[in-house]
């Protein structure tokens, strides 16, 4: 599996907004082929910043068919206009290095 991070900006004014979306958000992102797991957290650090966290079975599932999906097209028009900035996104494989 593979985890992708995104780290996400929400403005102030626009965090009611993106909290009362994420549920519709976790369930779009759920019914994309290979995507296994969705976590949505808020930072307690730093106010306007948001993790999304996404378990996809390959990295291409995230990067290829969601990327050009209905599903990714819906989940830009729901939370995209939100963002204070472009999300950082980077992928961890599943492999635990201190065993």
């Amino acid at each position: 599996m593979i985890y992708e991070h995104a780290y996400l900006r929400v403005a102030a004014d626009n965090q009611a907004a993106f909290e009362q979306a994420a549920p519709k958000a976790r369930e779009i992102l759920l019914s994309v082929h290979g995507c296994r797991e969705v976590l949505i957290n808020k930072s307690v650090d730093v106010r306007d910043l948001y993790l999304l966290r996404v378990g996809w079975d390959r990295i291409e599932d995230h990067l290829e068919r969601f990327a050009t999906s209905d599903q990714g097209a819906a989940l830009g028009d729901l939370i995209g206009g939100l963002f204070a900035e472009p999300p950082v996104v980077e992928h961890f494989e599943d492999r635990d290095l201190s065993a």
